[in-house]
């Protein structure tokens, strides 16, 4: 296994700061793409990753599970040096041994474990190709394909809301998109998969085929309100009987 220490500069360049342009890390990559390489945001010989995102004035929570997004969604193995799951802040050398704190930032702990559990379950993240569909403005949407699942990887590396426009072509008439970190369903409208992305978030989409209804639900449903309807019908009718003969005794009783 590589470690590749200039694409590893370049991911946490791109990352530490906002609205920075992904093609480059993409390109950065390609020309090592065929070896076995480890990627990582900080390690013991650099700049912590946090000292980073400060210096560029955004907040590095944000810019940690950004960076940690790309990790583990690119096809180098990732590596996260301890305290980077916390955004342990340090500079060199001595700087980078910082006492851990385990009880901060639990939110980019759980984001971390959501990553590391959709990479082990998405054969396509792990050793998938890897392509560049479209980047713009720090928005880059990369496909990840491995014999017959395929993947949509969207970073939005900006403060704003993005609507990414996915071609037909490249995802399926007959498919539709399903969100694995934020849950969602995205068809197609007008020829074109509209993804809506929000600021400094990343969303891995896996393309599957149509949903429609589920008969089986609908069947089991629709046999309750039977059953439940002639359980009624069956009361009503027991009921009635059952006044027809208390006024029948009444008349008899009468006479």
């Amino acid at each position: 296994m590589l470690v590749d220490r200039t694409l590893a500069e370049a991911t946490a360049a791109t990352f530490s700061g906002t609205n920075r342009p992904q093609k480059m890390l993409y390109d950065k990559w390609g020309k090592r793409s065929n070896q076995p390489l480890a990627n990582f945001l900080d390690d013991v010989h650099s700049t912590r990753f946090t000292a980073q995102a400060l210096k560029s004035e955004n907040h590095p929570g944000a810019r940690t599970k950004q960076g940690l997004s790309y990790l583990y969604t690119s096809p180098s193995v990732p590596i996260v040096f301890y305290g980077t799951e916390i955004a342990l802040n340090g500079g060199k050398g001595a700087e980078n041994y910082g006492m851990m704190n385990f009880l901060a930032n639990p939110d980019i702990i759980d984001h971390l474990k959501k990553l590391a559990e959709l990479r082990a379950k998405s054969p396509s993240l792990r050793k998938g190709s890897f392509t560049l569909v479209s980047e713009q403005k720090g928005v880059a949407v990369y496909k990840r394909r491995y014999k017959d699942e395929t993947t949509f990887v969207v970073i939005n590396n900006t403060k704003e809301t993005s609507v990414i426009n996915v071609p037909l072509k490249k995802v399926g008439k007959e498919n539709e998109l399903r969100g694995l970190i934020t849950e969602g369903i995205i068809r197609p409208v007008d020829d074109v998969y509209n993804i809506s992305s929000e600021p400094e978030t990343t969303n891995v989409y896996k393309v599957v085929k149509k949903s429609g209804f589920n008969i089986g639900y609908i069947a089991a449903v629709a046999a309750v309100y039977t059953g439940f309807g002639i359980f009624l019908y069956k009361a009503s009718s027991k009921r009635r009987k059952e006044k027809k003969i208390s006024q029948s005794r009444k008349k008899d009783s009468a006479s």
